[in-house]
């Protein structure tokens, strides 16, 4: 910007810490500042100091109250989180000494799969990282269409005419000596007759030697047949049967996680699926599932994100020589834990990929034991879900209590929610009082202080202001006193010593005795008038009167007071005036007032212009003269009593401090104002204004 522009900015800057300076330097006024300071000192420093000990003292009840009402329930926390460390730690040794005693990935590291807590193991080795080859060969198992007595009662069944017939061919091949794949069919045919018989025990009874005798076989597909007929058990279940149920569908998902690796990831999604649909109830989750339960098998991408994790905990593994855990949220896996143990030859790394469901079961086994209420524990995980949630600290605030568990899953936390009632009465008193709220409450008593101290300062600066002022009328009414009583008392003792020698010398004293007393006379009437303002015992008398005729009542005898020296004053009135309740003594002692303090501070030779006008709401009379004018600041202050404004150019002219305090208080009497606005040395405009509103019309 150009310099012009930038002094002009800066100029602004400096005027606005000038107002503000003057405005605060008029506040204080001559205040000293020790007794500012005393009055911080004594009022707010312990204000302050009160109120923090008292905040203090709240949250430390806030944190004594609810840390003795959530103690009984941390003690359980910490119990069931012993108890299950126990249980963990006792599992995941043996899976330790087991693969302490592999040499190679053979029958040992194959029993891994089969442990149900086992979801998958993984190898690192020379190869890098890999899923645990099978080596246990699979038994085939088809039917190859060559059963006689298989074929006549398929084609009996499949007619619908003769279901008995069927099923006692069934049984005849049962009791026979065929081979194990046409046994297989005549118990799934039995089963489904049965059924269709709605005997459904039966029917179970048939399908469930199938999986007990065949179930570790695979079909003409390579899927292991276990999975179809569970999956056809929970067809035959009963909805009532939750139990049943929920056992079958617990035995499917963790035979279909086993089966994973060996199976096309389709059919693996078909099979979760199928399971989902007859497990599923509104609101609840699938029997035996849960949220971080893989969807299938890992795949080659997801081994790959895993691939730098794993390794690090290989390392470590080899320096350590003790299990390693590893924990991680991989896309489409949710989060997966792998304990990473070091084979007897170190050149090899097994990760078992641990079955968190299974796991946590373990947990839920304590509850009763320790009376906690599953409903009432909500599991919560520290690590990043694949949504980018990153911490459970919302779960965590409304918790009474929280516990870490044990490792491999000390990334997860059980929060104690208690059930409603529960808590004692105390423990939720303070929570209406949170740290927002007491920080709130701080603010607000801080300003209440603040706004007290500086209304306490303000009362003693209007006394000491008053009482000031009060020093200074007694001071200046002392004077004013003293010279016209010294001017009597002077020519009274030149007439009683006969120094006069003429008639008009006499007649000159005596007439200056006169004025003087005029002058002690009306400065006592100004002293009076202001006591009875004082002790508001000022009575006026309203009669219907017209400003116009008020104005031009007091214009004459302005005239005639100052016939010796006359000033022109105009006054125009463009509209009939109404007439209104006033009293017209005070008034025209109002306008007097205004006429004379136009003429004091302006030249005899400007004009005085007096501006009348009436509009619907009020009445408006205009004083305006060419004079000294009134600087801003003392615009505000010379409606004070005793106040007159400090000036050179003011100080040789005659005053009480009185005329002006005088005639607002009577236009405020008469429901109305006065109001100044001037510029120094061109003049001021003082306007009355009397309201219609709350005054009678004439």
């Amino acid at each position: 910007c150009s310099p012009a522009r930038a002094t002009g900015r800066g100029a602004g800057a400096l005027e606005q810490v000038d107002r503000v300076y003057r405005t605060l330097k008029g506040f204080v006024g001559k205040v000293p500042l020790r007794l500012i300071a005393t009055v911080l000192v004594a009022i707010l420093i312990p204000s302050l100091l009160v109120t923090a000990l008292g905040l203090i003292a709240a949250f430390e009840a806030d944190r004594y109250v609810k840390e003795y009402a959530k103690e009984p329930f941390q003690r359980k926390l910490r119990q069931l989180s012993a108890h299950v460390g126990r249980e963990w730690s006792r599992r995941l040794d043996l899976y330790s000494r087991l693969i302490a005693q592999a040499r190679e990935p053979g029958d040992l590291l194959a029993s891994l799969r089969d442990d149900p807590y086992i979801l998958e193991v993984l190898l690192t080795g020379p190869e890098g990282l890999r899923p645990l080859p099978i080596t246990e060969p699979v038994r085939e198992l088809w039917f190859d269409g060559r059963h006689q007595g298989l074929i006549e009662a398929r084609q009996q069944e499949s007619s619908g005419l003769d279901p008995a017939a069927a099923l006692e061919q069934y049984l005849e091949i049962l009791d026979g000596d065929a081979d194990d794949a046409a046994r297989l069919e005549a118990l799934l045919g039995a089963s489904r007759i049965h059924h269709g018989f709605r005997r459904r025990k039966e029917a179970l009874e048939y399908l469930d030697q199938a999986i007990d005798r065949y179930g570790s076989t695979v079909d003409e597909t390579g899927v292991l047949r276990s999975l179809p007929l569970l999956l056809r058990r929970l067809d035959l279940l009963d909805a009532a049967d939750v139990v049943g149920r929920s056992a079958t569908s617990r035995m499917l998902l963790a035979l279909l996680e086993q089966e994973s690796s060996r199976m096309d990831p389709a059919t693996v999604r078909f099979f979760r699926r199928e399971v989902e649909k007859r497990t599923a109830r509104p609101g609840a989750p699938a029997a035996g599932g849960s949220a971080s339960a893989p969807s299938q098998g890992l795949s080659a991408e997801q081994l790959r994100r895993l691939g730098e994790p794993l390794e690090t905990a290989a390392a470590n593994a080899r320096f350590s020589g003790e299990c390693q855990y590893t924990r991680a949220v991989v896309p489409g896996a949710g989060e997966t834990v792998f304990a990473t143990h070091a084979m007897s030859d170190r050149t090899m790394y097994v990760h078992l990929r641990l079955h968190r469901t299974r796991f946590l079961e373990d947990a839920r086994l304590f509850l009763d034991d320790l009376e906690i209420a599953e409903s009432s524990l909500k599991l919560v995980s520290t690590l990043p879900s694949e949504d980018g949630d990153l911490s459970p600290d919302r779960v965590r605030s409304k918790a009474v209590a929280w516990m870490r568990m044990p490792a491999p899953f000390d990334h997860l936390q059980w929060c104690y929610l208690p059930e409603p009632g529960s808590l004692p009465p105390g423990f939720r008193s303070f929570d209406v009082f949170t740290l927002t709220t007491f920080s709130w409450a701080i603010v607000v008593l801080v300003i209440t202080i603040l706004a007290g101290t500086l209304l306490t300062l303000r009362s003693v600066f209007l006394e000491m202001r008053t009482a000031r002022m009060k020093s200074d009328f007694v001071s200046f009414i002392s004077h004013e006193l003293k010279t016209p009583l010294a001017a009597i008392r002077m020519f009274t003792e030149t007439l009683l010593a006969g120094r006069v020698e003429s008639d008009e010398e006499r007649e000159e004293c005596l007439k200056m005795i006169d004025q003087e007393s005029d002058r002690l006379a009306n400065l006592i009437d100004r002293v009076l008038a202001y006591s009875k303002i004082q002790q508001q015992k000022k009575v006026f008398q309203y009669t219907g009167c017209s400003m116009e005729d008020v104005v031009k009542e007091a214009v004459r005898l302005f005239t005639d007071y100052n016939k010796e020296r006359p000033r022109e004053i105009e006054v125009n009135s463009v509209q009939h005036i109404s007439k209104i309740k006033m009293d017209r003594a005070s008034m025209i002692e109002l306008m007097l007032n205004l006429i004379s303090n136009a003429a004091k501070y302006s030249p005899r030779d400007k004009k005085i212009v007096i501006n009348l006008r009436e509009s619907i709401d009020e009445i408006t009379v205009e004083v305006i003269d060419r004079g000294l004018g009134i600087r801003k600041r003392d615009q505000r202050r010379v409606f004070e009593q005793f106040y007159r404004a400090d000036d050179y150019l003011t100080r040789d002219v005659e005053g009480y401090g009185l005329g002006l305090a005088f005639a607002r208080y009577i236009a405020r009497e008469h429901n109305g104002d006065i109001r100044v606005s001037s510029q120094l040395h061109s003049g001021s405009t003082f306007t009355l204004t009397l309201r219609k509103t709350d005054v009678l019309a004439g």
